[in-house]
């Protein structure tokens, strides 16, 4: 399931990348291009948020439904982030309209790495976003979507635990 979904997902993704910026398919980890470099550690950081929220309403992060079960991996972390995903490839747009290709240097294995300033920039804006707030048609006050994302949380470990009928 994970793969094909994430599959025709960044095909949609790529139609809104400018050429220029080279993005033919997802890749992670260890990109060489900027984009998928940029995907991945925003992803990371999302991934982080999500096992807090799992951690905070205690659940086993590495008990999934979505992704595959393997040694190391918080597979319900990355379950609850699917809702997020197109937080990450939002702000990856927002950064590629605003700056170059050249903003990026190569390491020693091809990886495209920034710079420790801009990689604060990327992260702050990031911070930025995940407190923007936001609600859905159920809500009637807003939440920020780091919010957001432990009220995901705190609803799964309610219909597990049977105190509610729906996720």
């Amino acid at each position: 399931m994970e793969g094909v979904a994430a599959a025709i997902w960044y095909r949609g993704v790529r139609r809104i990348i400018p050429e220029h910026w080279l993005f033919e398919k997802r890749v992670a980890p260890h990109a060489k291009d900027p984009v998928n470099a940029l995907m991945n550690l925003l992803q990371s950081c999302l991934h982080r948020e999500c096992r807090i929220a799992c951690w905070e309403e205690g659940l086993h992060e590495r008990i999934g439904f979505l992704h595959q079960d393997r040694s190391g991996h918080a597979s319900l972390a990355s379950d609850l982030q699917e809702s997020f995903r197109h937080l990450v490839d939002r702000e990856v747009v927002a950064i590629l309209d605003e700056w170059t290709v050249s903003d990026f240097r190569n390491d020693e294995a091809g990886r495209a790495r920034l710079s420790s300033e801009m990689l604060q920039q990327v992260l702050a804006r990031f911070e930025a976003l995940l407190d923007l707030r936001v609600s859905t048609p159920l809500q009637e006050t807003s939440f920020s979507y780091r919010q957001q994302i432990r009220i995901q949380a705190r609803s799964l470990r309610r219909y597990l635990a049977g105190e509610s009928d729906a996720f």
